[in-house]
């Protein structure tokens, strides 16, 4: 049988080779970019050319414009491109996140104090992805002491973001450990639960990075700060639960650390603040007016229990060359809450602040 002629072939294929050849041989440049995103060319640069600037500008443009255009859907799908930029495969260059820093910080600076809490939240994200000392110094700061719950949570978020993508330098590191400042500043001030959760919980992210040390002696004097406040109040703590357990745990992980190299004021600090947490505990979860607690809540502050008072024994133990011993507060916790009787817990307490207080030079009255 005689094969029938197939006469577009070779016009395909003329046609794909001659696509190839202007693909290949057309001049590459960092300034590509579709209405969504960036080239993966112009976020890795090492340098920033003048047409890379009008790419990023072109681009910081068109999304805001939209997020400020009304459309919903298109707002969302606005925050949505500004933020994959530093998330999209690939790293981002020093270079690229301080131009596009320059470029956008007067805008992140305006949504952060509009009324607009969703575009406020968008901004603290970039701030803290780009880093810059303007932005931790503007927005950051503002953002962290804002009126606004979810926008301080955001702000957390975006410190977070700061020392988790600081650098090797000097001036990066400098940066990182005023966040951390400003976070653990923050916690001890906030006065709502579910904020001073996303704050510890933003700080906890600093086990296993460079910044762990500096994190836990941050933040146990701010644990105590807020204990000790929260003692003063006559509201329910339970939702306080996880903001004190994520800031022991960061002090629990430092202690664990066999490489870790911690004074003796940072061991004293880690007493005095889960003394706090579990005086705090014994007035006002087990108060004669306290709510009953429901068998969650009580799993709940038996969680706490154990962790401050395996912490509150490790520090002692460093500080005083000794073993920590056996923490027993957890038990004595589920008796007293149990049996609606604060008698168990409030003894083997007790027994624990006699054995820890004198040995880091604190008054044990301060905690019964």
């Amino acid at each position: 049988m005689k094969e029938s002629p197939r006469p577009f072939l070779p016009l395909v294929a003329t046609f794909i080779l001659g696509l190839l050849a202007l693909t290949l041989t057309a001049p590459v440049s960092h300034a590509q970019v579709d209405e969504d995103r960036i080239a993966r060319e112009t976020r890795s640069a090492t340098s920033i050319s003048s047409s890379d600037s009008d790419t990023i500008r072109r681009f910081v443009d068109r999304q805001f414009e939209a997020i400020n255009a009304g459309d919903l859907v298109a707002a969302q799908r606005a925050r949505r491109a500004l933020l994959n930029i530093f998330e999209e495969q690939g790293a981002v260059s020093i270079a690229f996140r301080i131009e596009f820093a320059r470029i956008t910080q007067d805008r992140i600076a305006a949504m952060v104090r509009g009324d607009d809490v969703q575009a406020a939240v968008t901004a603290l994200h970039l701030a803290g992805k780009c880093g810059t000392q303007d932005l931790i110094n503007g927005p950051l700061t503002s953002g962290i002491r804002d009126s606004r719950a979810a926008v301080r949570s955001a702000a957390a978020s975006g410190l977070r973001e700061v020392f988790l993508g600081a650098g090797d330098t000097a001036a990066r590191r400098a940066q990182a450990q005023q966040a951390i400042e400003m976070l653990a500043a923050a916690l001890a001030a906030e006065q709502d639960a579910v904020t001073a959760g996303a704050i510890a919980s933003s700080l906890a992210r600093s086990v296993g990075t460079p910044f762990h040390g500096f994190a836990a002696e941050t933040i146990a004097p701010a644990q105590n700060t807020l204990a000790r406040s929260l003692r003063q109040k006559q509201d329910s703590i339970n939702a306080w639960v996880p903001a004190l357990q994520f800031a022991t745990s960061i002090q629990f992980r430092r202690l664990i650390d066999p490489s870790a190299q911690n004074s003796p004021t940072f061991h004293r600090s880690v007493i005095e603040a889960n003394l706090s947490t579990l005086a705090l505990i014994s007035e006002r979860a087990l108060d004669d007016d306290a709510t009953p607690l429901n068998p969650q809540n009580i799993d709940q502050f038996a969680e706490l229990v154990t962790a401050s008072n395996q912490t509150a024994l490790l520090a002692t133990a460093a500080l005083t060359s000794t073993s920590p011993g056996r923490a027993e507060l957890a038990d004595a916790f589920r008796r007293s809450a149990t049996n609606d009787n604060p008698a168990p817990f409030r003894e083997a307490f007790g027994r624990l602040i006699d054995r820890t207080a004198a040995a880091a030079g604190l008054t044990p009255g301060d905690f019964r």
